[in-house]
């Protein structure tokens, strides 16, 4: 895991691609179409955790911690407390990030994947007393604040394009992602860029 803290992880396998496919000679039909998606993808490492910077949804700008290393293992997210979710059906427990109640959740993230159009959201607060999420997306650097929700029940938020679902249970002290892309295939949601390309996180 010492690629972690040294040197870009991303920036070097990256690199190492260019080299390979002869960026700088003549690229036949297929590895010039791959190079092109990759031409606005970018990996840098700070510390512990690795960063992505992507150009998405019509040259929105995604910046945003998507790895951590945690003994010895690399975790989707940017820290314990603040994993990122990508699979359909997920649920995370307070205990999962060393929390007691639901209030104390904020700041996990998932991707949502509709329509060929790609967000990473997280969320910001939880007003349990009243039953209220708020919400941050990192690409548009848009903030949606006092969303209500109803306890232990699907409920669906209507800020983006579609909608997606989520559970949120107080006395369970969980959070299901139940509806949060429209991969019939494999439930996993994926960053889709401004030039085509697909990243799958896991």
């Amino acid at each position: 895991m010492q690629g972690c803290a040294e040197e870009s992880i991303g920036k070097r396998a990256t690199r190492n691609y260019i080299d390979q496919t002869g960026m700088n000679n003549e690229l036949d039909e297929d590895t010039r179409y791959i190079a092109e998606r990759l031409r606005y993808i970018s990996f840098d490492t700070n510390g512990r955790r690795v960063n992505l910077n992507a150009k998405v949804n019509n040259g929105s700008t995604l910046s945003s911690n998507i790895f951590y290393c945690d003994n010895n293992q690399i975790k989707l997210g940017s820290d314990d407390d603040e994993p990122m979710i990508v699979n359909e059906g997920a649920i995370v427990t307070a205990e999962d990030v060393g929390e007691e109640d639901l209030d104390g959740m904020e700041g996990i993230r998932f991707i949502y994947d509709f329509d060929g159009i790609s967000h990473l959201i997280k969320i910001t607060n939880f007003d349990i007393l009243n039953n209220k999420s708020s919400f941050y997306v990192f690409d548009t650097d848009t903030g949606y604040e006092d969303f209500e929700y109803i306890d232990s029940e699907p409920t669906r938020f209507d800020f983006l394009e579609d909608n997606f679902t989520l559970i949120f249970n107080i006395n369970n002290a969980s959070i299901t992602f139940n509806d949060i892309n429209d991969q019939t295939r494999d439930h996993i949601s994926k960053i889709r860029t401004d030039s085509g390309g697909i990243l799958k996180l896991s």
